[in-house]
């Protein structure tokens, strides 16, 4: 297994440059089990204590082993480290979100003056400042959750709760070689999908490329944060948790969920047959060191900033001219937008999301959004008109968000139930051109592609329509 791992670390550094935190964490495949041929789990305990004295004395290094390795204690552990997590991410970042916008308005005041009025102008400062600027105020909480990550990595903790999480769920389908892969797609998709390689079983390679892209990938951290921030209030439960990071932790736990469920039924039906896996071990645990911490965390925001200077800011020129063409310097804004390209092209696909409770921009913002789901963000500042000029003048995204009204009864359009129904489509939805290209080159296949793209859309569509509609009944709207 020392290949497997080397090849997962590497593909984690070499990839676009999206290695994770937790990619090194789990190429060390934490599973202290094997799977005979019939499906069934049988603990290795010979070979585990094998090299064990026979009464070892107990120890705090062997209670916490037992603790955080347990099937059950050991998964509510992690579900609890995870929470807190998100906690840190939302409760510490917020005064340098402050401050890096406070700099992109100075930064943006600063051009204006500096050029000529005209489409130079206007493209700097209103599409690529404001634009790729609504995603760079992300950078903090992104930050704070890969150093958090890379905390737990260095630790040797993340190792015990893949064992724990393996105890847990491995009845639903996904035997422990497949935590491998998929626990690495909570930083990037494609990297996790590659490193399932290693899966010897055809059965087990396949489920766990098809389901990969379920978990929460860093791409959507930036839509989370901005839709969570704008339309979950910012309580504390029990004193310290915010609500929002409640609420991104409620998210987390539905992308697992959401492969667990499709594992078991791709095994039921597409993939009917047994189940193989390898008995690997585990590390040691160790004080973190602060400059690998801070080097990792590092790399994985140079790599989200890296794709902020090309995918996104690609994209987010484009949207910028999509919704500026054809040009009315006359109209209001809101006309200017609904009459542009991008405004007439979203008004010809909102009939495919209106019953999910999503308008036009939304519906424009998600088809942005297979450049980069990241692209979300700047095409909602583009739509919403958001200028970085002054201020006290001009809202971030997240306010414009709030300030928005329902043209049909002039209330708040993004009430908490239209918010966590865009939250839970991008949980479920699969929109990333880089992952339908590494899946075609590991299925062989594109119909794998099409299937994987056809399942995952249409759990989005379907479970979101649910909340929509239900919500509404109830009132929650």
């Amino acid at each position: 297994m020392r290949e497997s791992s080397q090849l997962c670390v590497h593909m984690s550094k070499s990839h676009h440059g999206e290695n994770t935190a937790l990619f090194n964490a789990f190429a060390l495949a934490p599973i202290r089990r094997r799977i005979d041929n019939k499906g069934s789990t049988n603990e290795d305990s010979a070979a585990h204590t094998k090299n064990m004295p026979d009464s070892p004395s107990p120890t705090p290094s062997n209670s916490l082993e037992w603790l955080t390795a347990h099937r059950h204690l050991g998964a509510a552990l992690f579900l609890m480290v995870i929470l807190t997590v998100f906690a840190l991410a939302f409760g510490l970042s917020r005064p340098p979100m402050r401050l890096i916008q406070s700099s992109l308005i100075w930064l943006n005041a600063a051009m204006a003056g500096a050029l000529p009025p005209g489409f130079v102008h206007d493209l700097l400062t209103e599409g690529i400042i404001s634009g790729v600027g609504s995603i760079l105020v992300f950078l903090p909480p992104i930050f704070i959750l890969f150093f958090c990550l890379a905390l737990l990595e260095e630790s040797g903790y993340m190792a015990r709760a893949a064992t724990a999480l393996d105890r847990s769920v491995g009845w639903m389908g996904l035997s422990g070689c497949c935590l491998l892969p998929l626990l690495c797609s909570f930083g990037c998709a494609v990297p996790g999908i590659m490193a399932a390689r290693t899966i010897k079983n055809r059965t087990d390679r396949m489920v766990t490329i098809l389901v990969a892209p379920f978990l929460c990938c860093s791409a959507r951290w930036p839509v989370f944060f901005l839709i969570a921030g704008a339309v979950i209030p910012n309580r504390l439960l029990m004193g310290f948790l915010p609500l929002p990071a409640v609420v991104m932790f409620g998210l987390f736990m539905m992308g697992i969920g959401a492969a667990l469920v499709m594992s078991q039924l791709l095994r039921r039906t597409v993939f009917p047959a047994e189940r193989h896996c390898e008995a690997l071990s585990l590390p040691p645990y160790r004080w973190p060191k602060p400059g690998r911490v801070l080097s990792t965390a590092w790399k994985n925001s140079a790599a989200f900033l890296k794709k902020a200077g090309t995918v996104i800011l690609a994209a987010t020129i484009i949207m910028w001219i999509l919704c500026h063409f054809p040009h009315q310097p006359k109209a209001p804004v809101e006309q200017q937008i609904r009459q542009s390209l991008a405004g007439q092209l979203g008004q010809i696909i909102e009939p495919v999301f209106r019953p999910l409770g999503f308008d036009w921009k939304i519906s424009v913002a998600i088809l942005s959004s297979y450049a980069s789901r990241e692209v979300f963000v700047s095409t909602m500042a583009a739509l919403h008109g958001i200028h970085l000029r002054d201020a006290g003048e001009s809202p971030d995204v997240q306010q414009a968000l709030q300030q928005h009204l329902d043209s049909a009864t002039g209330k708040p359009f993004f009430t908490p139930l239209r918010g966590i129904n865009v939250m839970l489509f991008y949980v479920f939805s699969l929109q990333c051109v880089s992952t339908f290209v590494v899946v075609r080159q590991e299925t062989g296949h594109w119909r794998w592609v099409l299937f994987q793209w056809l399942m995952m859309t249409a759990v989005a569509w379907g479970f979101c329509f649910a909340v929509w509609q239900t919500g509404c009944l109830l009132g929650w709207n």
